[in-house]
């Protein structure tokens, strides 16, 4: 008791001490706290006026579109063997003609009526031509037919009226998966892209035909 007596000013002093640094660290803390948050703030407002923007311009630009599609058809070529239809945009089947003529030259494609496959190709399907994918498809061990369809041709037909396509026939197109004549299934998985999700089939057959400046940011 008398040692406690004897220092209950240290005693004091040293609380009081305590007492002071942890109210300066709690201040510091709300502080640095309140300091984040501003800057949380601001930053996620400055990004929801950036989205704001972006979906406004989205929607400027679809009304272009809208506009673009009734005076510009969109041309797409395809071509359709035993219920499968290919669908390919007019640059990749340009761009194929070289590549198969040169390789025609090398006799490594020995086909003289039919390109050699385009990869960038849109694949379609009615019942019958959908057991021909199963099977065709299904000899290839890593493979699921669905990933190599892009949808019924019903699904083609619908997306053909809404953005008002114009389908041409090309008879020397390659189809997929309806033959290994020309080349092994294989070989054509090799060469012919994944289908993408139905959803993107705007995005990826009808787009890169529209003037950049009317496509979505």
């Amino acid at each position: 008791m008398e040692f406690f007596v004897r220092n209950f000013p240290t005693t004091i002093y040293l609380m009081v001490v305590a007492v002071i640094c942890i109210v300066m660290y709690l201040i510091r803390a709300s502080k640095k706290k309140a300091a984040r948050e501003a800057t949380e703030k601001v930053r996620l407002e400055a990004e929801e006026h950036v989205m704001r923007q972006r979906l406004a311009e989205n929607a400027r630009r679809q009304k272009l579109r809208e506009e673009w599609h009734k005076d510009n058809k969109v041309i797409l070529y395809f071509k359709m063997i035993k219920g499968i239809k290919v669908v390919v945009l007019p640059e990749d089947y340009i761009q194929t003609q070289e590549p198969t003529a040169m390789m025609r030259l090398d006799e490594r494609w020995k086909n003289s009526h039919v390109l050699i496959p385009i990869r960038r190709s849109f694949v379609f399907v009615n019942s019958s031509g959908l057991d021909l994918l199963k099977a065709n498809v299904g000899s290839l061990t890593k493979e699921t037919y669905t990933e190599r369809m892009n949808g019924w041709l019903s699904d083609l037909e619908k997306l053909v009226q809404s953005e008002m396509i114009a389908l041409e026939e090309r008879p020397d197109l390659f189809v997929p998966w309806v033959d290994s004549n020309l080349l092994s299934m294989y070989e054509q998985s090799e060469k012919i892209n994944k289908a993408c999700h139905p959803d993107k089939l705007y995005t990826d057959m009808v787009l890169p035909r529209v003037p950049e400046h009317l496509r979505p940011l």
